[in-house]
């Protein structure tokens, strides 16, 4: 009773808001103010984020396992769209629009960067085979078989005609396993380290092979869909390479300038380099996704080890901060969307892609895990993980995102592709999302009490020498050497070290100097 009543308040607030708003739009008035649109604008997003936050503050304080945040959060954006479909203000109307380029350029490389800041490393490359072939091989087997199979549904007559190209735009989308929607979800509930792993990597490299299908379908004829296959290896290779290289050539500044004395400089250094990885990449055409993700990882393995301890606290913090703003901002709009959408319904069309999202995933992880568990490998997965992971495919801010593309707007089905779209990604999100906690006590798959920090899980995994000879002794002693240059405690740049040696000296005057003073008052030499 007692939520209700505060419910009933927070939504007569939202209305008395927006009254108010109208009213300076038709007549200045002194309740918000009368400054620029612009002014009202961020005032009332700020108002509706913090009462976001402070939705996400009542779900972890009461502990209600079975509604992730991210749910609870897509709950409160829906009761703000009703709050905005029932109103006729401009201002109102243009927060509501969600737009899909600001979350690509600024929300999206903070939270994949923190992602791959934070990684629990050794577990990630002990894991990278089962979530390379999850990744590249389980989501060309989605796109392709929801891609199809949608054509041939509407060709057979049991579903909307779509063409050829339209299908496997919807494929390209949908097949998206969202690592915003599944990383929110397991951060919640805390799952134990080999599922979170697995579902994370796969979610990761996933979105880049989806986002890298969406653009070759908009590109490539159906019968030129080959050409891309060809050019995602390269692509994902050349994404690595610079997300790992801008983070080498950022800790190999940070070095040579001694910028640790100054922490805050420091700090907008890292800032800097985490989006240039991201948009680098982005506008050459590659992944920028995948960039992010491995300077995220670089930073943390190579780089963090070298920043100053004021800097290290900070950045940690930071983007934690950073990543969890955004996928609150996200969520809050998927939820706003959905009473102030145009939906363009086709009942089998939304049916058979439901179906198709569920067999193509079965049939891309149980086969998987099967042939890897017979070879062992590596971790043995059993079938309850197994079975976690293919009912946490969710869809949601990358196929949300996507989705909101104008280029959509030029197939004759573009709206109907687009319902499709949204209302998978509310179904997967509702009845998947709130299923997890339920699934996972009923398969009894444990949690992961531990508490982690950067400093113990900053260890990346390399293969032990006698599994690869002289390969696994090569990477090792690259690995440990590059973490040796970028250590703090290494020595100083050349063009520094007159500088290191004087100020050295300098405190071992003083050192020596504080040791004389105590002992002339000790033996009373005044």
């Amino acid at each position: 009773m007692k939520s209700l009543i505060k419910l009933s308040l927070f939504l007569i607030f939202c209305i008395n808001l927006v009254n108010a708003t109208h009213d300076i739009n038709n007549g200045c008035k002194d309740i918000i103010g009368c400054g620029p649109e612009e002014s009202k604008e961020l005032l009332i997003f700020v108002v509706l984020l913090f009462f976001s936050v402070m939705v996400v503050y009542f779900i972890s304080s009461l502990n209600i396992h079975f509604m992730p945040e991210s749910i609870a959060l897509v709950f409160y954006g829906i009761l703000l769209g009703i709050v905005v479909k029932f109103t006729n203000s401009t201002i109102i109307e243009k927060i509501s629009i969600y737009d899909a380029d600001k979350f690509f350029l600024f929300l999206l490389p903070v939270i994949i960067f923190e992602t791959g800041f934070s990684l629990n490393q050794l577990n990630f490359f002990k894991n990278i085979v089962p979530i390379s072939i999850l990744a590249v091989i389980g989501t060309l087997i989605s796109f392709a078989f929801t891609g199809f199979g949608v054509y041939l549904m509407g060709y057979l007559g049991v579903s909307l005609p779509v063409s050829e190209r339209e299908g496997l735009i919807l494929g390209s989308v949908s097949c998206s396993v969202d690592p915003i929607a599944t990383l929110a979800i397991f951060k919640a509930l805390d799952v134990e380290p080999l599922l979170f792993i697995l579902v994370l990597g796969e979610s990761i490299l996933n979105d880049a092979v989806s986002i890298i299908a969406f653009k070759s379908v908009l590109t490539y004829g159906v019968s030129e869909i080959w050409k891309p296959i060809i050019l995602f290896f390269v692509m994902l290779f050349g994404s690595v390479f610079i997300g790992v290289a801008t983070i080498l050539i950022l800790g190999f500044i940070l070095k040579l300038f001694d910028i640790g004395k100054y922490p805050a400089v420091e700090t907008i250094f890292i800032i800097i380099f985490s989006f240039i990885s991201y948009h680098i990449c982005d506008s050459l055409g590659l992944s920028g996704i995948v960039a992010a993700f491995f300077s995220g990882i670089t930073m943390s393995h190579y780089c963090y080890r070298g920043l100053s301890q004021e800097t290290k606290q900070t950045i940690s913090q930071l983007y934690r901060t950073g990543a969890f703003v955004a996928e609150t901002i996200v969520f809050m709009y998927i939820g706003i969307t959905l009473p102030i959408h145009q939906f363009y319904i086709n009942v089998p069309m939304i049916a058979w892609t439901l179906l198709f999202f569920v067999v193509s995933r079965a049939i891309s992880i149980f086969p998987t895990f099967f042939i890897l568990n017979k070879l062992n490998t590596q971790s043995y997965v059993s079938l309850a993980i197994q079975t976690v992971i293919w009912f946490s495919g969710l869809r949601g801010a990358i196929s949300f995102s996507l989705n909101f593309s104008p280029a959509l707007d030029d197939f004759p089905n573009g709206q109907y592709i687009q319902t499709t779209i949204l209302l998978s990604v509310y179904i997967t999100l509702f009845v998947f999302g709130m299923g997890v906690y339920p699934l996972l006590k009923l398969l009894k798959i444990k949690t992961n009490q531990r508490e982690q920090t950067l400093e113990s899980i900053n260890t990346m995994y390399i293969e032990d020498e006698t599994k690869f000879g002289k390969l696994g002794s090569f990477f090792r002693n690259i690995d440990e050497k590059l973490k040796l240059f970028f250590s703090r405690y290494d020595i100083p740049p050349v063009f520094l070290r007159d500088k290191e040696k004087e100020n050295r000296r300098n405190f071992e005057n003083e050192g020596y100097q504080a040791i004389s003073d105590e002992s002339d008052y000790i033996y009373g030499k005044q």
